[in-house]
């Protein structure tokens, strides 16, 4: 998994491989091997060199390090080339359609149509593989279209909300 890693203005590419029970991680040229221990979905331990690192996702952009706080943007490596190639660098260019991540069933639509969001608002919650996963806006906008219902089977990338 190649992503691009954001921290404050500058970036990082992050190439991410699971050996194991331990996993590489190429961040900026440097190798690392972690083994990485979910302890719920937004709390995690990293250990590398025998180094720990308590890790706590809150939600927004913002990362806990061993209560220090981060503002990090994680962006799938291959999304930001074809943005690239196509002309729009940035997200916030033109309507944004959101997707289906996986194959699922919606549960809530937490979002109407009209609405006013913001960057990280929950807009619907799927389920899949017996987890409840929360699909949050990646810009601020307005909901143009909600394109689902509560209880519709998803497919991945099917189109669930147009944010303009």
């Amino acid at each position: 998994m190649k992503y691009i890693a954001k921290i404050g203005e500058t970036e990082f590419p992050v190439e991410l491989t699971q050996v194991g029970e331990t996993w590489l991680a190429r961040v900026d040229g440097h190798e690392y091997t972690v083994s990485l221990n979910a302890l719920n979905k937004k709390h995690l331990v990293l250990v590398q060199n025998g180094r720990v690192f308590d890790i706590v996702l809150s939600g927004d952009e913002t990362v806990y390090v061993n209560g220090r706080p981060f503002s990090v943007e994680l962006t799938d490596a291959r999304i930001k080339q074809l943005r690239v190639l196509s002309g729009q660098s940035s997200r916030e260019q033109g309507p944004a359609p959101v997707k289906a991540p996986m194959p699922g069933l919606v549960l809530h639509i937490l979002v109407q149509e009209g609405q006013h969001v913001k960057k990280h608002d929950g807009l619907l919650v799927i389920e899949a593989m017996k987890m409840e996963n929360e699909i949050r806006a990646d810009r601020d906008g307005i909901i143009r279209k909600i394109h689902v219902q509560p209880g519709e089977a998803v497919d991945k990338d099917q189109l669930l909300i147009e944010v303009g």
